[in-house]
């Protein structure tokens, strides 16, 4: 039987400065309701363990001092599973698989540059969307003049819309060959303010089906009071924060 804690009681747990505080099989549930079961060590997950939020989606991976490094297997809630390498907490390599099916994952870039300014990214990884298509497009080496005009990229993808500095800026549409299309507002070369996503199945087949979301953009995501309208007229209002309702 492993052995119970709370977070409560890990943090008041007083050990001497030269004792290192180990237990091989512990099971501690955490103020938010989220439980791990595995090694600790120094009252921090420690080794291959499982951690379970109270929403069902659970994570076994192998923890440094309390920070996902190594690899292992997250299902999240709505049964789609993550098989791959985390390192310092982040998912850097792996497969998403759902219903039989597998996907690449896509490791989201930090920061990238256009014309000069930084955009900073702090996400997990990347789920495949206009973000990484958007991060690719404009560091792609083109040159557009200021004012509203369409350009066509490497991979068939138009965009109809107004440029600044050689970066999309201002009211535009773009259309991928996969059928998807965003219109609406633009800064530095991504979504960024009010507009109309219309996304396909298969640039979304992870997430959602066939749907059109209206709302704001904040750097290429779904962020802010939004709509979702699908094909069969079902509709979601509500607040996202960076794709997530």
């Amino acid at each position: 039987m492993p052995e119970e804690w709370t977070e409560d009681k890990i943090i008041s747990h007083d050990v001497g400065e030269a004792e290192i505080w180990e237990i091989a099989d512990a099971k501690i549930t955490f103020g938010n309701g989220s439980i791990y079961e595995g090694p600790i060590k120094d009252g921090a997950k420690h080794g291959v363990g499982k951690t379970t939020s109270i929403s069902g989606k659970w994570t076994e991976v192998n923890y440094n001092d309390g920070v996902a490094h190594g690899t292992g297997t997250e299902l999240k809630e709505n049964g789609i599973k993550f098989i791959g390498v985390w390192e310092n907490g982040k998912k850097v390599s792996g497969t998403w698989y759902k219903e039989g099916e597998e996907y690449p994952f896509w490791p989201c870039p930090e920061t990238f540059d256009t014309d000069g300014k930084k955009v900073s990214f702090e996400h997990v990884y990347c789920k495949p969307g206009f973000k990484q298509v958007f991060v690719d497009l404009t560091t792609e080496g083109f040159s557009v003049p200021d004012g509203n005009s369409s350009h066509q990229f490497s991979d068939g993808s138009v965009y109809d819309g107004d440029w600044v500095n050689n970066a999309m800026h201002g009211q535009g549409k773009m259309t991928l060959m996969s059928g998807r299309s965003y219109e609406g507002s633009w800064e530095n070369g991504l979504p960024h303010g009010i507009g109309i996503d219309d996304v396909p199945e298969s640039e979304d087949a992870l997430m959602l089906p066939p749907h059109t979301y209206e709302g704001p953009m904040i750097h290429g995501s779904e962020s802010g009071n939004g709509k979702i309208t699908f094909e069969s007229g079902d509709v979601i209002n509500g607040v996202w924060d960076d794709t997530v309702f």
